[in-house]
């Protein structure tokens, strides 16, 4: 491993993530729903998320795998990638575990100013 720091990455699709992740130095830990032959080339370790594009993310099967992914590891944070648009409340729980990077869990219109 070395002395890269770990990113945990989630993503309806990982790829490109975990790919800008891996140039800028990290190693990435990915899970998304497809774990095609890029996203593993360019993740340090994967998970395949288990459900399909209509029903979404599962906020239990996420908070699992990237669980699994953290296990021996010590994450700057994680990437939400797509997918997460309207789970907010996922975000929290996630902001609750682990650093939020590059956005945060709340909505446009529900701060004030």
């Amino acid at each position: 491993m070395g002395d890269k720091a770990a990113v945990l990455i989630v993503a309806i699709s990982g790829r490109a993530l975990a790919g800008s992740a891996r140039r800028g130095g990290y190693l990435p830990l990915v899970t998304d729903m497809f774990g095609d032959e890029d996203t593993l080339k360019a993740a340090h370790a994967h998970v395949r998320l288990t459900g399909d594009l209509a029903s979404g993310i599962e906020e239990q099967v996420l908070i699992d795998a990237l669980q699994t992914l953290s296990e021996g590891q010590k994450p700057v944070g994680v990437v939400c990638g797509t997918g997460f648009e309207d789970m907010t409340q996922v975000l929290k729980r996630l902001a609750a575990r682990w650093r939020l990077l590059g956005n945060g869990a709340c909505r446009s219109g529900s701060q004030k100013s």
